[in-house]
């Protein structure tokens, strides 16, 4: 088994796509990536993994024409808690197995199911470990983060919703339709007098 151990300050580029090529020259081999890695832009719109650190423990393995990448990934994440908009943290670990395959020039409506691609031209193509990273943590985050289950919400004295010296805010009155303005002056009593009796 042939393992690949570098520092998180080195780039991952260069660990983390790898060529088909040379995995199919030494196909009996199987890869191991056991480091830290820092990825840009692993973030949602709520949660976000700091510096984009995450660590592996990975094996690529090549399975006739496919590659296969497992393995365990491990990361922190921040984020606000929705409730009470405190800082909070988290931690996940993943454990994946993704599948690599080319497209069949014959067959190229074919349905490839949840598979990735094959990056790069035939003849020049390239197992982007990294995408499989980046889709595992990304999908992993959490999408309604909470500090604990029955959280309360901020903090009255933190966040008050109005202080004794500030006016309460009054919704405007509906603006009137100036068609029925005439009838603003009509009133209608509440008991309407008989007709006199006609003799």
């Amino acid at each position: 088994m042939l393992s690949v151990n570098t520092p998180v300050d080195q780039p991952a580029d260069n660990v983390l796509v790898l060529s088909l090529a040379s995995l199919r020259r030494r196909s009996d081999v199987v890869r191991r990536i056991q480091r830290a890695a820092c990825l840009d832009d692993l973030a949602t719109s709520v949660a976000r993994v700091p510096q984009g650190e995450v660590h592996l423990d990975l094996s690529v393995e090549v399975r006739g024409l496919d590659v296969v990448v497992a393995g365990q990934i491990e990361t922190q994440w921040q984020a606000e808690c929705r409730r009470c908009l405190e800082e909070i943290t988290g931690q996940i670990k993943l454990s994946v197995t993704e599948v690599f395959r080319s497209v069949d020039p014959a067959a190229p409506d074919q349905d490839l199911g949840d598979t990735f691609l094959f990056d790069g031209t035939p003849g020049d193509e390239m197992v982007s470990v990294e995408a499989v990273v980046r889709d595992a943590v990304l999908l992993a985050l959490p999408l309604a983060p909470l500090c604990q289950e029955n959280c309360q919400g901020p903090a009255p004295e933190r966040f008050p919703a109005h202080t004794e010296n500030e006016p309460i805010e009054q919704e405007p009155a509906p603006l009137k339709d100036p068609r029925w303005a005439a009838l603003d002056g009509l009133r209608i009593d509440d008991e309407i007098s008989p007709p006199d009796s006609v003799v």
